[in-house]
């Protein structure tokens, strides 16, 4: 991004915060959408709701949060991406929010193909819990290496 480009987005005093606190919305609704949905799997929460209909509710809102904090989260690296793109902790983030993403996809796909698809085999059961335990590191980790940016 050119320095002017950089200049035009910091002219705006409102811009940054605004940016910011709507990425911190995003990755909230991001966070408690997938960890509800992850502890449905791992029998910890909503024991009494079968998965798929929760997966159902939840997991598109998550998709469209996640859309949401990519753009603005995409703005914040524009405005500064030298203290980005030289961070240890912004690496580890996009490597925890890939692992995210593809675990909350597979999920995802398991059930839209068969709503019992993850109790159908003590395999896929193990399987799950394994994978929702992981997404629970993988969204935390996005989360606490997102703040050490700030930091690091």
């Amino acid at each position: 991004m050119s320095q002017e480009a950089r200049g035009a987005l910091r002219a705006f005093s409102w811009l940054a915060p605004t940016d910011e606190t709507l990425h911190i919305l995003a990755l909230t609704t991001v966070f408690v959408s997938v960890t509800v949905v992850n502890l449905r799997v791992l029998g910890l929460v909503a024991q009494d709701r079968p998965l798929g209909p929760l997966a159902r509710k939840l997991l598109p809102l998550a998709w469209g949060a996640l859309v949401v904090a990519f753009l603005t989260g995409s703005l914040l690296v524009l405005n500064r991406p030298g203290r980005y793109f030289r961070s240890d902790m912004f690496i580890f983030k996009v490597g925890f929010l890939l692992l995210g993403v593809a675990w909350t996809a597979a999920l995802q796909i398991g059930l839209s193909r068969d709503i019992g698809f993850w109790d159908r085999s003590a395999g896929r059961q193990m399987l799950a819990r394994s994978g929702a335990v992981a997404a629970l590191v993988f969204w935390g980790g996005a989360i606490v290496c997102g703040r050490w940016i700030a930091y690091a």
